[in-house]
């Protein structure tokens, strides 16, 4: 049996796509994530931000974002920008990469204002999809950092679709729902390592977009 890397948002989404293009990328290293020109202008629009929210000089490719990311400068409470959150198993707050950490995630953009958090998620892709699970793991990690908030008010913020919002809310007294929702995910993600198998699934991603070379759905 080998140890479960730290989950994520992205691990949980990556391993349910394909097992066997999670294992060779995150758990072997044995291939890399294509960027494609969208990754790219998404990282670069998460960099850029970050800088801007943390009080420096707004970035000029990412000029005519300015009255969007200056609602987040005006809004009352603490601003806390990409936020680096963890647990451990007990489901104690602990290091982000620390030897103990169990799962962990980046919040775009976190307002702390009494027993009130807001959470925001730059969205830079053209496919709307709201998933449930990143709102989910984000209010359970602000949760569990900041014992003193009661309410989380979620958000991802579309900027290819005239900057629409998905919106959920989630109270303290729903950790245990929210933890159901989620457990189910994690014991598939645990098993795949209890086991040592990841087999691969094949999708229309085959052809053109997994770097998996090996892989015998590859190309097709």
């Amino acid at each position: 049996m080998t140890r479960p890397l730290p989950w994520s948002h992205s691990s949980l989404e990556a391993v349910e796509t394909c097992p066997r293009q999670y294992e060779e990328i995150k758990v072997l290293r044995n291939f890399q994530d294509k960027k494609n020109a969208a990754s790219v202008w998404g990282d670069n629009f998460h960099k850029h931000a970050e800088t801007y929210l943390n009080g420096g000089v707004l970035h000029f490719d990412i000029w005519a974002y300015k009255d969007y990311l200056d609602k987040f400068k005006s809004r009352k409470g603490k601003l806390l920008v990409e936020q680096q959150y963890a647990l451990d198993s007990k489901l104690q707050p602990c290091e982000f990469l620390g030897e103990n950490v169990w799962g962990r995630g980046i919040i775009d953009v976190l307002t702390l204002d009494g027993k009130v958090a807001w959470i925001d998620d730059h969205k830079t892709g053209k496919n709307r999809k709201k998933n449930l699970q990143q709102l989910i793991i984000f209010a359970l990690l602000v949760f569990y950092h900041h014992p003193e908030i009661q309410t989380c008010h979620c958000a991802f913020h579309w900027t290819q679709h005239d900057f629409a919002q998905d919106k959920e809310t989630f109270t303290r007294a729903q950790i245990p729902e929210l933890w159901a929702f989620l457990l189910p995910k994690l014991k598939r993600y645990k098993g795949y390592f209890d086991m040592g198998v990841f087999p691969p699934k094949k999708s229309g991603l085959c052809g053109k977009f997994c770097a998996v070379t090996s892989c015998e759905y590859h190309g097709g």
